[in-house]
């Protein structure tokens, strides 16, 4: 492979501008973005890259640029936004610079579609082009400044192929059942609706801590107060929480409840680092917690995720679906969140009535009309057989569902991000 020109980085107002027209008369463009998270409490937007066919383009948003000059081009229909795995990197840009999408090529979501092995970009350059990348660097800081040729080798490598590959997956889904190519334009236009949900700390949100409801009341009330504690000091600081004080230390601290610096130098995992940064904080919480007496779980507001609030007759039924999904998308070879999306199955699980037929699910509008044609009678028969299971036969099962949620309040101590599955 000839060596590539040198990326050209767009780090004033000006130079952004003029990239912004030259993408206009471009038919497609590839973009990928780099952010902070392992630095920062919130991650913020680090780097755009842009590539057309011909060249290479590395914009810096930490240097105060005015990004609006390419709300235009992500709106135009008539030039193709390509990216790898959209979804992160289209939320970070819309937090920046509020915008609406057209014209979206996911690279990621064709190659699920085509029951590719191996879907990561990595995997794919390497297949595809040779090109290797240094995936130790997609942990750097990448809001640190000066950049390292390192990272900005890996940052334009991110882009320069996205373009050719998209032309090959593109002339490859054409091929496809019909079927297939339908459900990529659904999640293309699922993508490219996507709004970022407002960031609020919630401090009940304490029981995503694993462990937490081995402790007993007092210590859970503890808990609570020091996880509070740790947002306001991460916020601060602007570092990442687990940076700050660790699941562990707290869990420590909470089931212990030292009341000194002398008895809190004792527990263990508190490093003297920790003490000497936090210690009168960490202790002072301690105090709230304990004053603050037994925690009562079910009067706690923890942030759900919508799998939660499903009743029991309604988590069968959501369960039903998957079930069917996953059978579907391994008879055809695809990936199963383009089979059915979470969301849709989510609105049929909700359904206070067993639907009759084909048609009335038609009616309802929760599903597309081809989708309906495909898998119309199929969903039906899932959902009837649940309606018409004796609710004895699923006790089991709604008891599995809520052996994995801790306490009345419906919510999994260890949630992480949510899934689209």
């Amino acid at each position: 492979m000839e060596p590539l020109p040198p990326p050209i980085r767009i780090e004033t107002q000006s130079h952004l501008e003029q990239l912004a027209e030259r993408l206009f008369a471009a038919p497609a463009i590839a973009v990928d973005t780099e952010a902070n998270p392992l630095f920062a409490y919130y991650e913020r937007l680090c780097l755009i890259q842009v590539s057309t066919a011909r060249r290479d383009y590395i914009i810096d948003p930490m240097v105060g640029l005015d990004l609006r000059p390419l709300v235009p081009v992500f709106a135009d229909p008539h030039v193709v936004k390509v990216f790898h795995d959209a979804e992160f990197d289209l939320l970070m840009l819309k937090r920046t610079m509020p915008f609406e999408l057209a014209a979206l090529f996911d690279t990621k979501v064709v190659a699920m579609a085509l029951g590719l092995e191996n879907v990561g970009l990595a995997a794919i350059l390497q297949e595809s082009f040779g090109v290797t990348l240094d995936k130790r660097l997609q942990r750097s800081d990448w809001g640190c400044r000066p950049l390292t040729e390192g990272q900005l080798d890996y940052a334009r490598y991110d882009t320069r192929f996205l373009l050719p590959l998209a032309a090959d997956l593109r002339a490859r889904l054409r091929n496809a059942p019909e079927i297939t190519q339908l459900e990529v334009a659904a999640e293309f236009r699922r993508v490219e609706q996507l709004i970022p949900e407002p960031r609020v700390f919630n401090p009940d949100d304490f029981i995503k801590v694993k462990g937490w409801e081995r402790l007993d009341p007092v210590g859970q009330s503890v808990l609570r107060e020091l996880y509070a504690l740790r947002h306001q000091i991460a916020d601060r600081l602007d570092r990442p929480a687990f940076k700050v004080v660790g699941n562990d230390v707290m869990l420590v601290i909470a089931e212990q409840r030292p009341t000194s610096r002398q008895a809190i130098a004792r527990c263990a995992s508190v490093s003297p680092k920790l003490l000497d940064r936090h210690g009168d904080a960490l202790l002072e919480a301690v105090r709230r917690g304990i004053d603050s007496g037994p925690l009562a779980v079910d009067r706690i507001s923890p942030t759900r995720r919508d799998t939660d609030l499903l009743s029991e007759e309604q988590s069968w039924a959501y369960d039903a679906l998957r079930t069917w999904r996953k059978g579907v998308a391994a008879e055809r070879g695809v990936d199963a969140s383009l089979v059915l999306p979470r969301a849709v199955m989510l609105e049929l699980a909700k359904l206070e009535h067993p639907v009759a037929d084909v048609e009335q699910l038609r009616r309802l509008g929760i599903l597309e009309p081809w989708r309906v044609d495909y898998y119309g009678a199929a969903l039906v028969e899932a959902l009837g057989s649940v309606a018409a299971a004796p609710h004895r036969s699923g006790a089991r099962r709604g008891l599995r569902r809520r052996s994995r949620r801790r306490g009345p309040t419906g919510t999994r101590a260890d949630v992480a991000r949510p899934e689209n599955s």
